[in-house]
């Protein structure tokens, strides 16, 4: 299993390393409605490791059929944890 930065998680301006800090190091997860047995969630976490929240990042995942986790959306938090 890899992590995949799909384009549309650049859409807003974050790295492939901001958005992988935010999934890795998550403060909170909540399931999501995604595709048919596809398990989906939105991460709230840190661009860099070390952040305080103002500087978190909401980033949108699932487990494709490919086995992989794709990254599709990242934006910035604005709701606090």
């Amino acid at each position: 299993m890899r992590l995949v930065v799909e384009e549309s998680a650049r859409k807003h301006g974050f790295t492939d390393v901001e958005i992988t800090d935010a999934l890795l190091h998550y403060a909170d997860k909540t399931a999501i409605k995604g595709k048919a047995n596809q398990p989906t969630f939105a991460f709230t976490g840190p661009r860099h490791q070390g952040d305080l929240e103002e500087n978190f990042l909401d980033v949108y995942a699932a487990l494709w059929r490919d086995g992989d986790i794709h990254a599709f959306h990242a934006l910035t938090h604005t709701n606090s944890l």
